[in-house]
């Protein structure tokens, strides 16, 4: 790389980790971002309880632990805890690029990953998306190294890395699984030290093992769990559509179109011109792995229970782009660099948009607006349901915040009263007579209006509307009681 190309390449990634953290200024959050937040209130060894009896590992509030403990409890802090990761992992991809292709290919490869529909939203949200997304493309880009070259380090990084990929979620844990088979079956067909490289090949994934022993219990426990009761419905074809909208967008969309006709595309060159695509290998195996995962997601879903949504195909959206670049670029003598670049531009320039839009620009009121200003720290707020309870548990926590135990009996977590201090989980309505309440409700239950009613309250319907988040967007309803 001379020195043109790298100034270059520091100035537009320098662009794209700019544009990233001012879409991590957003201040709105959904129930699982809440729950992530609130997370950071306690020790470890609370973090490994709530985790236990939740539904995923803990490596993630560990990290964002650490962000917390050095630089404080700010939105900020939160969401740069998953921005760096992003960001460390499009560094990786476009220095690995560059080494594999070229320095042009490099810098459209980072352009490329922001560019790709879902990913930014994921880059900046308080959960675990990104880290896995990066241990995920570590994972394949080792794995790929190792095929074509033998090295210790590499196979201890191997190790390392797919033990925090299934620290951080189960599914980057199956994600990685399927890089750990496609590797095996290449030094198998390769035939070259088959019996050395494939020992290596048994420790390190042994060694992974090892690495997630501790944990292991807890997942068994876990998975029963899932299997007797858990919020996911069963799994059917119109499934395979939301997948699709997930990776491609929205399909009455143009620009959803000419992105999925550019995985096609990328799938029908491959084919035809495989032989001259120098990368072919790479470009293939991350193929493998995004569609491996997916088919392996709706395996489980159907034979043992539902368990996969399509959120988490986040983990390996990368791999996707990942082939599209390796297979459009990695040709000798390519003559598609400018139509990429153009193209990749574009579609960085929409999906922006698209995010920035949302937060910034069309921002919706929402309920917590119509409240913010007149809540008093005695106020309370009483919700019929965990998603307002917990968010607006962050956005009040000096206001107690009062649910039934009926109302959280459908919910796989329970213990909301220990994860917040100013969350009360009461067996019956108990409201004490001289606190004005607000009462935020989704569904047509309306026995605590009723409840306040006989004690004298006045009922104020204040509005309808959401919470403020992107993806709570069920109706909500607002009433202000009060003596």
């Amino acid at each position: 790389m001379n020195t043109k190309t790298k100034v270059g390449f520091i100035i537009v990634y320098i662009i794209l980790a700019v544009l990233i953290v001012i879409l991590g200024f957003g201040e709105e959050i959904w129930l699982d971002e809440s729950f992530s937040i609130h997370m950071m209130d306690h020790s470890l060894d609370e973090i490994i309880h709530f985790t236990s009896i939740d539904v995923h590992p803990p490596l993630y509030y560990f990290i964002l632990k650490l962000f917390v403990f050095v630089a404080g409890k700010h939105m900020i802090v939160y969401r740069i805890a998953s921005i760096i990761p992003f960001l460390v992992m499009i560094l990786i991809v476009g220095l690995f690029t560059t080494k594999e292709i070229n320095s042009k290919a490099g810098i459209l490869s980072m352009v490329i990953m922001c560019a790709a529909p879902s990913i930014l939203i994921y880059s900046t949200e308080i959960r675990m998306y990104s880290w896995c997304e990066l241990f995920v493309v570590c994972s394949v880009i080792i794995a790929y190294k190792l095929a074509r070259k033998d090295n210790t380090i590499l196979w201890v990084l191997f190790c390392i890395v797919n033990a925090l990929a299934a620290y951080t979620h189960y599914f980057a844990g199956m994600a990685v699984m399927i890089v750990a088979i496609c590797l095996i079956i290449n030094i198998l067909i390769t035939k070259v030290d088959v019996k050395k490289r494939a020992l290596k090949w048994l420790i390190a994934n042994v060694g992974t093992v090892i690495i997630y022993i501790p944990w292991l219990a807890v997942f068994f426990s876990q998975l029963e769990s899932v299997r007797e009761d858990y919020w996911i419905e069963a799994f059917t074809f119109e499934d395979l559509g939301e997948y699709a909208e997930f990776v491609f967008g929205d399909f009455s969309g143009f620009v959803a179109i000419i992105y999925a006709l550019i995985v096609c595309a990328a799938i029908v060159l491959l084919i035809i011109r495989r032989k001259k695509i120098k990368t072919f290998k790479f470009a293939i195996l991350n193929l493998i792995v995004f569609f491996g995962y997916i088919l392996g997601g709706v395996l489980l879903s159907i034979i043992i229970t539902p368990v996969f949504i399509e959120r988490y195909i986040a983990v390996v959206i990368p791999c996707l782009w990942l082939f599209v670049v390796f297979t459009f670029l990695g040709e000798e003598d390519n003559k598609i660099d400018i139509a990429t670049a153009i193209i990749g531009v574009l579609l960085l320039i929409y999906n922006y948009y698209g995010e920035f839009r949302w937060k910034y620009i069309d921002k919706n009121s929402t309920i917590y607006d119509s409240m913010k200003n007149e809540v008093k720290d005695d106020d309370i707020i009483f919700h019929d349901n965990a998603h307002s309870l917990s968010v607006l548990s962050v956005y009040e926590p000096k206001n107690e915040a009062v649910i039934t135990e009926e109302y959280l009996s459908a919910e796989k977590f329970q213990e909301w009263h220990e994860l917040s201090p100013n969350i009360d989980v009461q067996k019956e309505i108990n409201i004490p007579e001289d606190k004005t309440v607000w009462v935020i409700l989704k569904e047509d239950d309306t026995s605590i209006l009723d409840y306040l009613a006989s004690k004298g309250y006045k009922i104020e319907e204040r509005c309808e509307g959401t919470l403020p988040a992107y993806k709570d967007l069920l109706p909500y309803v607002l009433y202000k009681c009060y003596c």
